[in-house]
Order: C-alpha cells, then structure tokens, then sequence
C-alpha cells in the first residue's frame, strides 16, 4: 500500500497542454498579419489593493500638507522633510496602483506583419506604450515575471539581436495560456516549435545551453568583472558597482534618520550628544507630535540595516584564478581576506541557477562542484555575459564524459 503509494506521488506528470484561454485573442488583416490581444484580468488583483493601501494614505496628508491651511508652529525645514518623507511612498503606491489597473482594464496587441513585430500597450483605449521590433532579428524565450506568496509567475520575452530592445508579455496569463501564446507566434513567425515540459523547462534549459556555449574573449570586461592573463593562467576580479553601494547607503541614511528625528527621545539623545547639530537645526520647529518609540526603532533600524548592506558591498571583492592546475578563490572585504584553493582535476560540474533580475535582464549563481562533495560559489548575482566567460573558462576542466544538464522528471519539483 506506503509503495503504490509514493509511486503515484513520484510518477512524472504529463506535459502541460498549451491551452489558448478567454483572455488570449487571435485575428488577422486583409494584408495577412497575425493579430494577438493579450485581455486584462476580469477582476481587479492585488496591485490594485497594495497600491490603494501603500499610498493612499500618504496621497491624503500630501494633499492636506499642500493644499490644507499651514501649521504656524511647523517650521519651512519640518514641511519640506514631511515632503520628501511621503513622496516615495506616494511614487511607488501611484506606480503599483496604476499596474494593477493596467491588468485589470488594460490590454496588449502582438501584431506579427511581413518584415516587422509591433506590441503595443493600451489602457482606456490609448496607447502608452509601443515597441517594434525586425522581424528577421527576433528572439522569443521565456523570462520571470514576479512572485506572488513565493510563486513565479512568467513572461514571454520579445529581443531584438544586437538592438538591446526586448519587451514582455502575458506576465498575469496562465502558464497553459502562455505555452499557447508562445507556441503561436513561434508558428506565426516561422520559427521551429521547441518541445518543453513547461515553462521552467524552457528556461533552464536555454539558460544552461546560452552559458555552456559561451566562447572565451580573452580581454572580457564588465561593470562588474575583468579578466587578465597572467604567467600562470588567468585572473578573474569581480566587485560590485561603487554607485550601486553608494545609492544603498544613502537610501538606508534617508530612513535612518527619519527614524532618529521622528521621535523626541532619540531627537533629544543624538542632540545631547552633538550640540553643534542642535544650533545647526535650531530653526526647524517641531508640530508638538511625536509617534512612538518603536516607529522610531523600526524606521531607524531598516535603516541601519541597508546601510550596511551598501557598506558591506563598498567594501567587498571577490578573485577567482587559475594557477597552473589549480583554481585559487580570494574573497575580500577591506583588509580581510579569506582564500581557498581546489585542484582543476577533480573538477565534477558546473551548475547555473537563475537568482533574480536587474532589468528583466536574469542574475546567475555560478558553482563549481568538485569530487568528495565539495563545492565553491564562483558568482552570485552575476550577468550572462560574466556568468558565461567564467564557465568558458573552465569548461575545458570537466570530465570528457560532462555534458550540459538538463532538467528530467517534473519540472514543478526542481
């Protein structure tokens, strides 16, 4: 009975039937171009809700703060910090709010003509957004869309070879209407049908067969890695952008001190510590309100947590190198160095995961599995480009039986 049982629980699923669905439309011209409509959702989704609630509140104390009658006890300098507080969460409710309603009431055309693709965006009948794309250049896959309580939801990619233009579509379709759409145009296009299991399927298995083609350029170089030849081999630096880790430090010290200055206690604290900063700020009044201490604490304390997060990055280098026959890994953070080394022979596998976007465009996680199970993280977060010419590299390390895994079984379970 516990074996048919955990039989039928491990048996493989049948792949997923492309299904065309009632939000997927197809029509065509006189002239013969293939028309696709992609509808939005019956009912209003989730970035309706968050968006109204994330920013509607600040939306109100913005309208009161502007058009409301001033507080004579509020100082210029309390009014512009209430401004600059509130206009982020403003921004990113409006922007929330403003996508949901394109899901729900909006609508994206696909039309396929003889030499050019045009998808263009509608909302209320008006187009806010259009891209064309040659026809001949045209490259379809299969992207990530976002996540809803840790589920992925995916997009079709539409990019243009050596253009750097790409768009997706159909982020809020059904996976069974997605292979539909996929398949459809692929068809429209003249391309070959590629079989897959599903939508992770065609990922992964473009995303490994891009790196593992990858070819060596020997003076690559990247905002985030450099390569250079050495007597012994090669060396690989790679470091995260200053201004990315700039950019976090100063959005975590925004949060940071609004969480010191909101409360008196912490106000009064840092004052007694500083005096300068009292006189320097002595002309901007407080409204008499003070929120409290653990709205201080927690504002503060995200804060102060980004801002290390940035510093850390400020700080942070990693080297991979090849020396002779051996694979040398220096991690350094300011003057704090750690190294580990591997012998090339008893490389067993590279193994390439998707881990997020920057974008749209995938971040990778490179490994490098050695025999008697060890491993060693050789990136993270890192770029196709740089993920490739690392793995281009070592290639030629693997045993002569490797070949590019694939994924097998159920694609829901990897």
């Amino acid at each position: 009975m516990f074996e048919k049982l955990m039989k039928s629980l491990n048996r493989d699923k049948e792949p997923l039937t492309p299904q065309q669905g009632s939000r997927l439309l197809r029509s065509s011209t006189p002239k013969g171009d293939s028309i696709f409509t992609i509808k939005g959702q019956p009912l209003p989704g989730f970035f309706i809700f968050f968006g109204l609630f994330f920013g509607g509140i600040p939306t109100f104390m913005l309208f009161a703060m502007i058009f409301g009658t001033p507080d004579p006890d509020s100082g210029l300098g309390t009014r512009i910090f209430g401004y600059l507080f509130l206009l982020p969460f403003f921004l990113v409710g409006a922007a929330t709010f403003f996508t949901g309603l394109f899901l729900w009431l909006g609508k994206t055309i696909v039309s396929i003509g003889e030499h050019n693709v045009s998808i263009r965006r509608e909302l209320f009948g008006k187009a806010f957004q259009t891209k064309d794309f040659q026809r001949a250049n045209l490259h379809l896959h299969f992207e990530e869309s976002h996540k809803t309580n840790d589920v992925p939801s995916y997009k079709l990619t539409f990019e243009e070879e050596g253009a750097k233009k790409k768009i997706g579509v159909g982020g809020s379709l059904k996976e069974a209407e997605l292979l539909w759409l996929e398949r459809e145009v692929r068809l429209s296009l003249g391309h070959e049908i590629e079989p897959h299991r599903g939508i992770r399927d065609a990922m992964m298995n473009t995303e490994v067969e891009n790196l593992s083609e990858s070819e060596i350029e020997p003076d690559y170089q990247s905002k985030n890695l450099t390569f250079s030849k050495t007597t012994m081999g090669w060396e690989a630096k790679n470091r995260s952008t200053t201004l990315g880790a700039i950019g976090l430090m100063l959005f975590g010290s925004i949060f940071f001190l609004v969480g010191i200055f909101i409360n008196d206690s912490a106000r009064n604290w840092i004052f007694d510590l500083l005096p300068a900063l009292r006189e320097a700020l002595s002309s901007v009044k407080s409204d008499g309100g003070s929120p409290p201490i653990w709205f201080s604490l927690i504002f503060g304390g995200l804060g102060f947590i980004v801002i290390l997060v940035g510093f850390f990055l400020l700080g942070y280098r990693s080297t991979i190198s090849k020396r002779h026959s051996r694979l040398h890994l220096e991690k350094r953070w300011f003057i704090f160095v750690s190294s580990k080394v591997h012998e090339l022979s008893s490389l067993s596998d590279l193994e390439t995961k998707q881990n997020g976007h920057v974008n749209d465009d995938p971040r990778f996680r490179l490994t490098a599995h050695f025999q008697h199970g060890k491993s060693a993280k050789l990136l993270s977060f890192a770029s196709a480009a740089d993920a490739g010419q690392i793995y281009a590299r070592l290639r030629p390390h693997l045993p002569e039986a490797w070949s590019p895994p694939t994924l097998s079984g159920d694609p829901s379970t990897l």
